[in-house]
């Protein structure tokens, strides 16, 4: 489900993440590191107060059957449920930005964990 888009405004990633009860102005803040496992980009949006805060990460993938690139991680704050995101590049250079609903871990699923009654 696509809840928000993502541009190059300005020399600036920047866009919207919006859903039936959140509605967020967003920037990609690129991070700067060497470490194999860091994020691509840090998620940053703006607090009451005006101030900038990250609320989440993109870590750049490669899909296996068509190696093509995407962005994808989560953002999560404690006035709302974590939210998982993969951003999609478009033939412009911006961004879809989908929703993604958890999977259930195997170990809930698993009959083993059911209290018995």
């Amino acid at each position: 489900m696509n809840i928000g888009h993502i541009a190059n405004r300005n020399g600036q990633l920047v866009g919207t993440i919006a859903t039936l009860t959140l509605a967020l102005s967003v920037e990609l803040v690129a991070v700067q590191s060497n470490h194999p496992a860091a994020p691509k980009y840090e998620i940053h949006a703006r607090n009451v107060a005006g101030n900038k805060v990250q609320i989440g990460a993109l870590w750049e993938q490669t899909a296996a059957r068509t190696g093509e690139s995407y962005l994808s991680g989560n953002i999560s704050d404690p006035s709302f449920q974590k939210i998982w995101l993969t951003a999609f590049r478009q033939q412009d250079g911006s961004y879809n930005v989908d929703w993604s609903r958890p999977r259930r871990k195997a170990a809930f699923a698993d009959d083993s964990m059911k209290i018995a009654a």
